[in-house]
């Protein structure tokens, strides 16, 4: 769900201190931030089982990995007999990460991949011709001026990972909330921009109507030319697929007897027959569930005729099905994201992996410290061999109901 952000500053506290890595200074930082109660004699035992995983299984000097801590630690409060929530661990190893990132000398790394990160060039130039992949084609990601605001952590660690992988990057001015993939222009095939209505059902109440950016105003200062389009769209629903877009039937207002008409309409709006896959809600004001029917949190296209899925067929397997069987009738051949092999699943996180962030050859992928981001970084390695594949931890932004897609917007930009 996109809810309503908060976040916690801390103050007086610097990670450049002498004492910054101290036990004292780490609890600090740790009850400051979280969002539920915790004992002092918990935190000592989480304390030790962070210490130990770092000391004694890791080692000094040796990358540090925040998947493997988060169920380190679990393991061993489980031996111990402690009962305590494998998410309550992951959210306080989330703060110590991007607490002690910020330490000089320390040993961290988000990407936790034992393959090679290298890429097939020759398979470039076989497989990707003209407008064949769109976002191979971006070259560059705007982010919201307000995450720095309300996900300091996070601003820090994405603009981080963006000059790493030498991604070019810019703020989209004078934004109300962070979801810059949902208002923004869409980028056509022909690489016109195209501004639709955003004006979503979702965001109905009063309060939320405060948040909607008006888009016309980044792009003046962006310096983006666009096309004005009376009819109303989510950005987050309009996918890239080879020479068309995909969207969700949620995009078709009207009743059954006008879809035709519907599907006309975006045709001459986005200049392509699009593909409408199914999608439904059984109440739009139940906020823990798909209120938002966008369809890059179901499907990626590889490129050539490859699509990557969620595992929406672990939710909703009746209508995963008519997906995977509409996109199959359109020539195209459906990769699942499914996870069998994992115990205990965390649906409230591994839905996420499909809304990756894809520009140019570099792809960025959210993880949450759960055994399903290591099975997730595989299915998309694999169908991007293309790509270098990183990853960055995103259960903040998760948690109020979108992922990496949607807090960027990438482009071709001339």
């Amino acid at each position: 769900m996109k809810k309503k952000d908060s976040t916690t500053t801390l103050e007086f506290l610097s990670p450049y201190a002498p004492d910054a890595f101290a036990p004292e200074t780490l609890k600090k930082v740790v009850f400051s931030k979280i969002s539920f109660e915790l004992t002092d004699d918990l935190w000592e035992e989480i304390d030790k089982a962070f210490a130990y995983y770092w000391n004694d299984e890791v080692g000094y000097g040796n990358i540090v990995f925040y998947n493997e801590a988060c169920h380190s630690i679990s393991d061993q409060l489980s031996k111990k007999n402690i009962i305590f929530s494998f998410d309550k661990i992951c959210e306080i190893l989330d703060i110590l990460f991007d607490w002690i990132e910020q330490i000089p000398g320390a040993f961290l790394e988000e990407s936790e991949s034992e393959e090679s990160q290298s890429f097939n060039k020759e398979f470039i130039d076989v497989q990707l011709n003209d407008f064949d992949n769109y976002d191979r084609q971006t070259n560059i990601v705007y982010i919201s001026d307000l995450l720095k605001v309300k996900y300091k952590d996070t601003y820090k660690r994405l603009t981080k990972l963006f000059d790493a992988l030498e991604i070019d990057w810019q703020e989209v001015p004078g934004t109300k909330d962070i979801w810059v993939r949902d208002f923004m222009p869409v980028q056509l095939h022909n690489r016109e921009f195209v501004l639709y209505k955003y004006y979503p059902d979702y965001l109905d109440d009063e309060e939320y109507r405060k948040t909607i950016t008006d888009p016309r105003h980044a792009c003046e200062i962006l310096g983006i030319k666009y096309t004005e389009k009376d009819i109303l769209l989510d950005g987050g629903n309009i996918t890239h697929c080879r020479n068309s877009f995909i969207l969700t039937d949620k995009c078709l207002r009207k009743g059954a007897d006008d879809r035709e008409e519907d599907i006309l309409i975006l045709s001459n709006v986005l200049k392509s027959i699009p593909i409408i896959i199914p999608w439904h809600c059984e109440d739009i004001g139940d906020y823990e569930g798909d209120i938002y029917g966008h369809s890059d949190g179901f499907i990626r296209w590889c490129g050539g005729n490859k699509i990557l899925m969620s595992n929406y067929r672990e939710f909703h397997p009746e209508e995963a099905v008519k997906i995977r069987n509409i996109l199959e009738r359109e020539g195209y051949e459906v990769t699942e994201m499914l996870f069998d092999s994992v115990d205990n699943k965390h649906p409230e996180w591994n839905w996420a992996y499909i809304n990756f962030l894809h520009v140019g050859d570099k792809i960025i992928v959210p993880i949450f410290g759960i055994k399903e981001d290591k099975i997730a970084l595989a299915y998309i390695r694999n169908a991007y061999p293309y790509c270098i594949v990183e990853s960055i931890r995103l259960r903040n932004i998760a948690s109020n109901g979108g992922g990496l897609h949607c807090i960027t917007w990438n482009i071709i930009k001339p």
